[in-house]
């Protein structure tokens, strides 16, 4: 009874208070109605107390059971979160016609999909009257965290702050005529496409642009795996505005001609994609075809209009028509062979191709690719041209869906009577108002005209019902009728009759300012004076001939009105003065040749680095590089392998004091794993250091523990018995078949790739518990805490500074001296003779009075100078110690190990401080090697192009931990004489007597002894 009453009590109140729809209060009342872990903790104590008996505890137990398993289905089944983006707005390309802003959100899943998204976007030029605005989002898996995150990007957060840069140096490349935003999503990838949909249906994006999720690499590879697709496939289905997915596979320079291909084939998805490709040919280095495919017979079950394709190439062709870098072409196909055979016929001279997601599966020109088609959701011609069979880039577009369009639409045909008379350009009075005028002017009209459909309220026979008009009558003695269907309880109509407008009572508009203000823009392409698009002009008859009192401030250009100071700003742009050409003419790339990095003295614009790696050419201007040093491959363990090793160490070292267990080297580590003894001190303490952690978090190494009856301390004799219980739990085939030969006490038999995997699930599982991450939030805590304490002392010491610099200018001043640098403060001297310090006033002297009127120097006051100087000097000492203080200080505080960055090739370089040698990865993480020396590092230095965007940024970070990087490989080279010199000290030995094997310093890890260890009691 207890759960009945929650729930209607629940239900009533979301219906009749709430005024939510009754799935929403129905998956209210099932959520309120579910227990967790709190009510369970009750019901524990309840028992133990004696307040429960047996069988009413197991009954409680049982009805939470029945109750929360029963209302997770049907939440599932009535709640749909992504209900709160469907959008009512038409936010696409079209809608958005040839002038005005675009809205751009284009999501980045890592570091490689930076350079794809910057050239499609480089590919438009936006200019004053087409601006771009783009939104970056980049998303991150959410690991080791408990809350999602969506904010917008931090200035302090380094790891980003170079994609961040490519986006501003893009910005600043186009003129200020697109703007860039940034944020940042942290989410489960299950739940990644909300953040990406809520944010495009919150700042009204035109279109959403997501990478592939499967990247083509240089040897013709992918990689990626399947959660990225499953995050494409959510925003596709479920995106407020349109959406682009871009398969990189040619990158590209725009100082050479770009060649873009469109295929048309009929449907809303191509005539996004040609209002999209409209967009991309301002520039005159882009050729643009636009490539119509058609069937050989009409086919009369295919679902899209012609007219409507009709319509919109050659409304397209119409705008077009004065650019000679727009070419037309079409085709007649009897089948999906013919599609692809046209496009073998171009795909030598394109970069890139659009197309459209959706085609009729009934459509000729695709008959057949469906049933080869291993990505549905790019569609029959998009999944086609993923293939490394085509080497051009592929935009696959989808128009916004019209799933939840009935509301909107209905508005605008109940509307568009009365408010086509205020937006088009033939009513000069309106069409002149700015925006914010404009609405409430509409808003009154719309709230005083009635038009046929609007549902009202009427008296009849003295009561008020609720009513629809049906036809609008004429006026008789200036007072309008109109005839009226009543509506009955179920919306459905009872009658009608003729009613006076004093008879009818209006209701409250069914939308507000937002609503009309988005309506007002979808139907204008552009504003003061407001025209409507000339599809709409078309369709409700409205006249286009530009009215008499604006021809002086706007004119028709194909087809476009534009304003009459662009006219003037584009006559007599070309002036030529000493052989020169003027700037904007270049710019339009009207010059009668190639602009190249030489022509800078002709006013062409050079190449503004940095730009991606892969694209730097040399320079006459290039520095005179070095070669790069070759990294040094001597490792004990097998080189694909190193990667899992470095991430071990890494974590034993850096949570160490966490896991009890006293740090050692990397090389110790490496011998100790390739060494064939079983019961290594270093190997025994690490297994049993992470097996520990996961019995501590009581999970499900736990339970499995406690099944076994495994005594909760692990020693040199059982510890191979916990490591069997954790293989088999995690049930990894390549583990299991060493079971036996583990507990035959032989660990050291074992290879060492398989005794790394070992550990590195071991590691996987640690990273994951609840004592880690409390460790990790602690330390994220403290770093915070740090920050702002460096913060607060920086402003002090500042505040300091300021008040010594003016007392010392004041001294400097009365002794008729002129500082260089005005880097002190001690005092000041007032016009009457007074000296202030440390807020005390002091009379002074008649003789030292004197002496500064007559500009000598008086003794007291060069005292006072040497002080402040002094003062300055001690908080510069101050300022360098506080900052060595506080990077060691983070350091402690631990979050995860981060590179130095990538070179050209996209090898990513590592340093471990605790290790002291500069690690290279290659792209396909199986080749590792390392620098070791001082010389090595300035070779590497002095072999990076910082023309390179990657090169730079690690160039960067080379320079910035230079100090810290060149004492570890000084203090490393110092640490391997002496360790060589003692090798050979014992070999010379050994050959008189014969020395204990653990004395040879190559065995050093042999006397590995876990000094923490004795902390856990």
């Amino acid at each position: 009874m207890g759960y009945l009453g929650k729930f209607l009590g629940t239900l009533m109140s979301s219906l009749v208070i709430g005024k939510i729809s009754l799935n929403t209060a129905i998956s209210v009342a099932l959520v309120l109605c579910c227990k967790g872990v709190v009510e369970l903790s009750a019901y524990g104590m309840f028992k133990d107390s004696k307040l429960l008996t047996d069988e009413v505890f197991s009954l409680a137990i049982l009805i939470m059971l029945v109750v929360t398993g029963v209302s997770v289905p049907i939440v599932r089944y009535l709640y749909d979160p992504s209900s709160k983006y469907v959008s009512t707005r038409r936010q696409t390309i079209v809608n958005s016609g040839y002038l005005g802003v675009i809205k751009i959100l284009v999501c980045i899943y890592k570091e490689d999909n930076v350079a794809p998204l910057i050239q499609l976007l480089q590919v438009a030029k936006p200019r004053k009257e087409t601006p771009l605005q783009v939104l970056v989002l980049q998303l991150f898996e959410l690991v080791g965290s408990k809350q999602a995150i969506l904010a917008p990007y931090d200035p302090h957060d380094t790891n980003s702050s170079h994609i961040v840069s490519a986006f501003k140096k893009l910005e600043k490349e186009k003129d200020d005529n697109l703007r860039t935003q940034h944020f940042t999503s942290i989410a489960p990838y299950s739940t990644m496409h909300d953040d990406i949909c809520s944010l495009a249906f919150d700042r009204g994006m035109n279109i959403i642009i997501l990478p592939f999720h499967q990247n083509h690499g240089f040897d013709k590879t992918f990689t990626e795996g399947s959660s990225i697709r499953n995050v494409n496939r959510r925003v596709i289905r479920k995106a407020p505005c349109s959406v682009g997915v871009l398969i990189d596979k040619k990158s590209f320079n725009l100082s050479t001609f770009y060649s873009i291909v469109v295929l048309f084939l009929g449907g809303n998805d191509d005539h996004e994609t040609l209002a999209y490709s409209r967009r991309l040919v301002e520039d005159s280095n882009v050729n643009l075809t636009v490539m119509r495919i058609k069937s050989s017979s009409n086919n009369a079950e295919e679902s899209f209009d012609e007219e409507d394709d009709e319509y919109i190439i050659n409304d397209f062709l119409a705008s077009t028509r004065s650019k000679s870098n727009v070419m037309f072409k079409q085709t007649i196909v009897d089948d999906g062979v013919g599609t692809i055979q046209i496009i073998r016929s171009i795909e030598e001279h394109v970069d890139l191709v659009l197309v459209g997601r959706y085609h009729d599966p009934k459509m000729l020109a695709i008959t057949g690719l469906m049933d080869w088609s291993k990505w549905p959701e790019l569609g029959a011609i998009g999944a086609m041209l993923t293939t490394w069979d085509f080497q051009f880039s592929v935009l696959v577009i989808q128009q916004q869906q019209q799933q939840q369009q009935q509301t909107h639409e209905k508005l605008i045909c109940r509307r568009q009577t009365s408010t086509n008379s205020l937006i088009s350009i033939n009513d000069d009075t309106q069409s002149m108002l700015p925006l914010s005028d404009l609405v409430p002017k509409i808003k009154s009209v719309l709230q005083e005209n009635l038009v046929e459909g609007v549902e009202l309220q009427g008296k009849k026979n003295g009561v008020i019902h609720p009513c629809k008009i049906v036809k609008v009558l004429d006026e008789e003695a200036g007072n309008n009728r109109y005839e009226v269907a009543w509506l009955g309880d179920d919306a459905k109509t009872s009658g009608s009759t003729i009613l006076c407008e004093d008879d009818l009572i209006r209701k409250k508009l069914p939308f507000g300012r937002e609503v009309l203000k988005s309506f007002i823009r979808e139907s204008t392409y552009r504003s003061i004076p407001w025209v409507i698009h000339s599809s709409l002009a078309t369709k409700y008859g409205l006249p286009t001939d530009l009215p008499e009192n604006l021809k002086d401030k706007v004119f028709v250009l194909n087809g476009c009105v534009v304003s009459n100071k662009k006219r003037k700003k584009n006559e007599g742009t070309q002036d030529v003065s000493n052989g020169k050409i003027k700037k904007s003419k270049l710019e339009r790339g009207e010059s009668d040749g190639p602009i190249n990095d030489d022509s800078m003295e002709n006013g062409a614009k050079s190449i503004t680095y940095p730009i991606d790696d892969l694209l730097v050419q040399p320079g006459p201007d290039d520095p005179v590089f070095t070669d790069r040093p070759s990294p040094s491959r001597d490792f004990t363990i097998q080189m694909d392998c190193y990667g899992d090793l470095l991430m071990v160490w890494d974590f034993c070292s850096s949570f160490g004091r966490l896991l009890y267990l006293w740090p050692y080297s990397l090389e110790d580590f490496e011998k100790a794993l390739c060494h064939k003894e079983s019961n290594i001190a270093l190997i025994v303490e690490t297994h049993a250091a992470l097996l520990r952690l996961l019995i501590k978090d009581e999970g499900e190494y736990y339970i499995v523990s406690e099944k076994k009856k495994r005594k909760t301390k692990i020693t040199v004799i059982t510890w191979t018995d916990y490591v069997c219980d954790f293989i088999e739990m995690i049930g990894i085939s390549e583990l299991t078949a060493h079971i036996a030969t583990i507990k035959r006490g032989h660990y050291g038999l074992v290879d060492p790739p398989v005794k790394l995997r070992i550990l590195k699930e071991l590691v996987d599982h640690a990273v994951a518990t609840d004592l880690v991450r409390e460790k990790l939030d602690e330390n994220l805590e403290q770093r915070h805490a740090l920050g702002a304490e460096k913060r607060g002392e920086a402003l002090e010491e500042g505040k300091k500074k300021r008040e010594a610099k003016a007392r010392l200018k004041a001294v400097t001043e009365a002794n008729g001296t002129v500082l260089e640098d005005s880097s002190g403060p001690a005092e000041d001297i007032s016009n009457n003779g007074e000296r202030f310090e440390n807020g005390h006033s002091e009379k002074l002297s008649p003789d030292s009075k004197h002496s500064l009127e007559n500009g000598e120097t008086d003794p007291k006051s060069s005292e006072l100078l040497e002080k402040t100087k002094k003062l300055l000097d001690d908080l510069e000492k101050s300022k360098d110690q506080r900052r060595e203080f506080l990077e060691k200080e983070l350091e402690k505080r631990v979050i995860r190990t981060n590179s130095l960055g990538k070179d050209r090739d996209y090898n990513r370089y590592w340093f471990f401080r605790r290790d002291g040698r500069i690690f290279v990865e290659s792209s396909d993480t199986k080749q590792w090697g390392f620098y070791s020396t001082k010389e090595e590092l300035d070779a590497l230095l002095g072999s990076l192009n910082p023309k390179g965007e990657r090169e730079r940024t690690l160039k960067r970070q080379l320079d910035k931990h230079y100090l810290k990087i060149s004492k570890e490989l000084q203090k490393r080279s110092k640490d391997m004489a002496i360790q060589i010199a003692e090798e050979d000290a014992v070999v010379r030995r050994s050959t008189r007597v014969r020395a204990p094997p653990k004395d040879n310093p190559a065995l050093a890890f042999l006397k590995y002894s876990n000094k923490w260890k004795a902390l856990m009691d």
